[in-house]
């Protein structure tokens, strides 16, 4: 439990007995008035009672503005905090989506102008980089409930595309027919459509 959530918890409840204060004390002023009425009158006596029982509705008062004002100057805090966090949250995650697609791009290009050292250069362990930071979002930190099938299908395509490189490495340096054989195109499209449904959205 936060301290912040203790704390908003702590002065609605203070909060709710001042109001209770407050009632009470309205109620003993009618009532009193009326008993004093009907026995003939107010006597000096009774004025300073009620003077000190209006006087101390009145500092009630002022103590539940004081306090709400405190709370509501709290809960403003908290979303602007709130909003800065998921506006970070939002040019990160777009930031990474961004460069996955970019990258799947460019697997692309290469891969139609069959360059092939490109692949020879291209060094896989960023494609699982890319991976393990999708891997590890939590779903409450994805922008959009849009986003949520895309962000937990791109590590898998991610792996599957790292995959290829993986195989080729293990024949001879990236030949780039044998990735293409592999299905290096399709697992690149399939990086790139995620990465750029992603982006589609609002972040």
């Amino acid at each position: 439990m936060s301290k912040a959530f203790i704390s908003t918890l702590f002065t609605r409840l203070l909060e709710q007995i001042l109001i209770s204060a407050v009632i009470l004390l309205f109620a003993f002023l009618i009532v009193g008035t009326k008993t004093a009425i009907e026995n003939g009158g107010i006597g000096d006596g009774d004025v300073a009672t009620w003077i000190q029982a209006i006087s101390s509705v009145l500092a009630l008062g002022a103590v539940f503005l004081a306090i709400e004002r405190q709370v509501k100057r709290q809960r403003d805090l908290e979303t602007e905090k709130e909003n800065r966090e998921s506006k970070r949250r939002s040019v990160l995650f777009e930031g990474i989506a961004r460069a996955v697609r970019d990258m799947a791009e460019a697997m692309l290009e290469e891969d139609e102008a069959q360059n092939a050292a490109f692949f020879d250069d291209f060094n896989p362990a960023v494609i699982l980089h890319y991976r393990d930071l999708f891997r590890g979002i939590p779903v409450m930190d994805i922008p959009s409930p849009n986003m949520i099938q895309a962000v937990t299908m791109l590590p898998i395509a991610l792996a599957n595309l790292n995959l290829v490189f993986e195989i080729a490495e293990g024949s001879d340096a990236y030949q780039h027919a044998h990735m293409r054989e592999l299905g290096l195109t399709d697992r690149a499209k399939v990086v790139r459509d995620l990465a750029t449904d992603i982006l589609a959205h609002d972040l």
